[in-house]
């Protein structure tokens, strides 16, 4: 058996049980899981560039925000809030889908 691919981030479920089915056959060596440990202990970013309507935001709250204000409506906190919380769950999807003309994750 040979495994093409020994990078294993270990954000996702199926990376971690790929990982360590691969240290079980003895496919995955001492290198690679070094690699996997360090990378998994590295400092994360806080936001995330991203690309809305084809504009380029900072994070997806940022571009969530912009949107929302976008759409004129006076709206209280709470309402406000919501609509932004809402936004940034669709932003995330479409983005993550790939599929979807001026939505993507800039980096």
């Amino acid at each position: 058996m040979k495994v093409t691919n020994t990078v294993f981030p270990l954000a996702s479920s199926a990376n971690r049980i790929a990982l360590l089915t691969g240290i079980l056959a003895g496919t995955v060596g001492d290198r690679e899981v070094e690699h996997a440990v360090l990378k998994d202990t590295e400092k994360r970013r806080r936001a995330k560039p991203v690309v809305a309507e084809g504009i380029r935001f900072d994070s997806v709250t940022d571009a969530a925000k912009y949107l929302v204000l976008q759409t004129g409506t006076r709206m209280n906190k709470d309402r406000f809030y919501h609509s932004v919380q809402s936004q940034i769950k669709r932003i995330s999807r479409m983005c993550s889908q790939d599929c979807w003309d001026g939505y993507y994750w800039a980096e």
